[in-house]
């Protein structure tokens, strides 16, 4: 008996008559294709590790349809070709960011001069008093209990001694820049939640990891045009 199926089984790529774009073709091929446990540029089966060609601090931030579409853009690769790719990746990516930065926004810290120099001063006459000329001893101690004295219930009057110095040289003379925003959220919001843009930098993403690794063993049906947000979660919006 022949049994004639009449509905087209989950997951079949069809090639014709289906109303299918070509992207969407080959990313079923992709999607059918058996994965190999080898790095995907030279071919090694040792050291395997995952390289996602689109950066995860980037990905993570996307909307949810583009997150939930990872796989293809998770690549096998060995451990010289992955340090490789992140050497390149991580220049690439602090380009990137530094571009889209505004004036007085790129460092996270900024430095309070004067508690620096307090700093300086407290270490150099715990390690090296002894290699200390005096009067450099006199001027680093005058500023030091200036600055206990400023400090509520401390008196300039307290004794420098080996454990109050050691505390000042630890002293935190780093503020929090309130202006910074972190490089991977410069990147994100410079997208505006434009599904354009979006697919745009995940493409372009996808063409850097061509042109940078040369990849020679990628899962077939792997493409920069395959879609890249996932359907399911676009037929949810």
């Amino acid at each position: 008996t022949c049994i004639q199926l009449l509905f087209e089984p989950k997951g079949r790529v069809s090639l014709e008559g289906d109303g299918k774009t070509s992207d969407e073709h080959t990313m079923g091929v992709y999607t059918l294709t058996q994965k190999r446990n080898e790095c995907v540029v030279c071919g090694s089966e040792k050291h395997l590790m995952r390289l996602y060609v689109v950066p995860y601090v980037y990905r993570s931030l996307l909307p949810k349809k583009y997150k939930s579409h990872m796989s293809h853009d998770i690549v096998v690769l060995c451990g010289n070709c992955n340090l490789r790719c992140q050497q390149q990746y991580h220049l690439r990516m602090n380009e990137l960011e530094e571009s889209l930065r505004p004036m007085g926004t790129k460092r996270k810290f900024e430095v309070n001069h004067e508690l620096y120099h307090i700093r300086s001063c407290a270490l150099a006459l715990w390690r090296w008093r002894e290699k200390l000329p005096p009067e450099k001893i006199f001027d680093y101690e005058q500023l030091v209990r200036k600055h206990l004295s400023s400090l509520p219930n401390q008196s300039a009057e307290l004794e420098l001694n080996s454990e109050t110095l050691e505390k000042l040289s630890n002293i935190e003379y780093r503020i929090t820049n309130p202006r910074h925003v972190p490089g991977p959220q410069l990147v994100v919001q410079s997208l505006n939640n434009d599904d354009a843009k979006i697919e745009q930098f995940v493409r372009e993403w996808r063409q850097h990891f061509l042109d940078l690794a040369h990849p020679r063993n990628l899962p077939s049906g792997w493409s920069v045009h395959n879609p890249v947000a996932s359907e399911k979660e676009i037929r949810k919006d």
